[in-house]
């Protein structure tokens, strides 16, 4: 079956795909780049992009995990 006969992913089913792979790859990761449009929902939601030059990555983590106060 080529890739054009593939049936589609949910959505779910591909998250778990591509964090299998990264996983896998990258059993321990770091990635460095400039933060912007950072926001603080409920008090206890960090909502972010993380980008460079050519890239922006949508990220999330839990305020507990700052090692900088807001």
């Amino acid at each position: 079956m080529d890739a054009t006969n593939l049936p589609p992913l949910s959505v779910s089913d591909f998250l778990a795909c591509a964090s299998q792979v990264l996983e896998g790859a990258f059993p321990v990761l770091t990635v460095e780049g400039e933060v912007a449009s950072m926001a603080v929902r409920q008090g206890k939601f960090v909502f972010f992009d993380l980008k460079d030059e050519t890239g922006s990555v949508s990220c999330f983590m839990m305020v507990w995990q700052l090692r900088v106060a807001l």
